[in-house]
């Protein structure tokens, strides 16, 4: 092995190669000396004893060349010796090298193995307490791997389903095509990510949200497949239960204002096309103020679920009933041709009257009856009814003219006694908007003689009349 060392220290830096020797250069004069001094006193102590014993000249040069061999003999023999010493040196040199070398490589190893390992252990953390499930299958797609969030959403423990195709978690709800183009996309582009419906252990269905990623090794070959989803529960009844309090009511549970006015549009764009026609009935409960305000809230609400609940049962049930509000109800029938030969002009609207005021007469003839209220508040009311009806297309074709005149009706049945329903009439829109007219004319009268302002307000519809504006509109306000 050859080593290079460094002039004053001679300590072995790196290997050199196998093979060779070179003594360290501090060691060389040594040698030197030492050789020169054997063979000087080799010879001059043979010569010196040749003379000594009287020996001739040849004699004693043969002595003395015999010395100068001995010399070297042993000047060989000590540079052996020296060159065994320093090859020892060199190869335990050479050996504590290579054990630091390895030293050093099984420490960085050993940290890179520990690092590996903690972090494992945090993937394995982090694998277990996630909240979406996991599976992990191998390349024949049996299950090899699942964590705790799956068995909570399955209801499968891991035991049960190791070694079993995900296949077993099949609702049924989704046919071959749509896995065929699953598994195309995971092909295609390594990954596929959508919403699927599978099913539980004791057999219930449920949504997920579902991505599955392929994992390939060096050679591109699949060695697992990855599926992460989420149980969509309680996203979907969340969902449903936003979408059912956008078009319901949440005290009676009944269609709302919003979902009120899209049927009406809807049937009157099918009566268009028709020529049936559309009723809409305003429903108001007759002194429903001095309930509320005498027996409390509570019982006022009591009662509009229980009055929600009476309507509903009264008409048709593919009849919509609506709250709009307060204690105001209304109810959209559709379908008022019963006869087998069609129709057309007055005989179809006098039809569609005598139907509508039979639903009308059996809602009156309803409310007669005591309301039963449950809870706190519990027991008998008694809340009559009036209703206002209007029909289309001949009393309007929009929901707005449908609307005002079927509150015009309401008006026109407060005032004939309460406790019964009127149908819309032009007669009846010039008499209640007279009335109007004067009611308001006296409030204005009123305001005058009070030197100030007034603002009237009527059916929820405001509009505003100053002393100083002249005389009242010509046209009645909305209704």
């Amino acid at each position: 092995m050859l080593f290079s060392g460094d002039d004053s220290s001679g300590d072995v830096t790196a290997p050199a190669g196998e093979g060779t020797f070179v003594v360290e250069r501090r060691w060389r004069p040594l040698v030197l000396v030492v050789t020169l001094a054997v063979l000087s006193f080799s010879g001059l102590f043979a010569a010196g004893l040749g003379r000594e014993n009287g020996m001739g000249t040849p004699l004693v040069m043969a002595l003395g060349a015999l010395g100068i061999v001995a010399g070297l003999t042993l000047a060989a023999l000590v540079h052996g010796r020296v060159r065994r010493h320093e090859l020892l040196r060199s190869q335990v040199r050479q050996r504590t090298w290579e054990l630091e070398q390895a030293r050093r490589l099984a420490e960085e190893q050993a940290g890179a193995l520990a690092a590996t390992i903690r972090d494992l252990r945090v993937a394995a953390r982090v694998i277990e307490h996630s909240v979406d499930g996991i599976i992990v299958t191998d390349a024949d797609n049996r299950i090899v791997l699942v964590n705790r969030a799956f068995t909570e959403i399955s209801g499968y423990t891991a035991d049960e389903v190791m070694g079993q195709d995900p296949r077993l978690l099949n609702s049924g709800r989704q046919g071959p095509e749509f896995y065929r183009v699953m598994w195309r996309a995971l092909r295609d582009e390594g990954s596929w990510t959508g919403e699927i419906w599978n099913r539980r252990k004791d057999g219930t269905l449920y949504p997920e949200w579902l991505r599955i990623t392929l994992l390939r090794d060096e050679a591109g070959a699949i060695t697992h497949h990855i599926a992460v989803f989420s149980d969509l529960t309680a996203k979907k009844e969340a969902e449903e239960r936003n979408r059912h309090l956008s078009y319901h009511d949440p005290l009676t549970g009944l269609a709302n204002r919003a979902l009120l006015i899209g049927r009406v549009r809807l049937a009157l764009a099918n009566s268009r096309r028709t020529g049936e026609p559309v009723a809409l009935l305003l429903l108001d409960l007759d002194h429903f103020k001095l309930l509320n305000d005498t027996r409390g809230h509570p019982t006022g609400d009591a009662a509009i679920i229980a009055a929600g609940e009476r309507i509903r049962r009264t008409v048709r049930p593919g009849d919509t009933v609506a709250r709009l509000g307060g204690d105001e109800f209304a109810v959209i029938l559709t379908g008022l041709s019963q006869g087998s030969a069609p129709l057309t002009g007055a005989d179809k609207r006098e039809e569609a009257l005598a139907a509508v005021g039979q639903v009308a007469e059996r809602l009156v003839a309803a409310f007669q009856q005591p309301l039963m209220l449950e809870g706190n508040g519990g027991g008998e009311v008694r809340l009559a009814c009036s209703i206002g009806v209007a029909v289309a297309p001949a009393d309007g074709d929009t929901w707005e003219a449908l609307l005002r005149h079927a509150d015009v009706a309401l008006y026109a049945a407060k005032h004939a006694g309460r406790d019964r329903y009127h149908f819309f009439t032009p007669e009846i829109g010039d008499r209640v908007r007279d009335r109007t007219w004067i009611e308001e004319g006296l409030r204005i009268s009123l305001g005058v003689a009070s030197g100030g302002a007034t603002t009237a307000w009527w059916k929820g519809s405001a509009w505003s009349i100053s002393r100083n504006t002249g005389p009242p509109p010509t046209t009645g306000p909305p209704c």
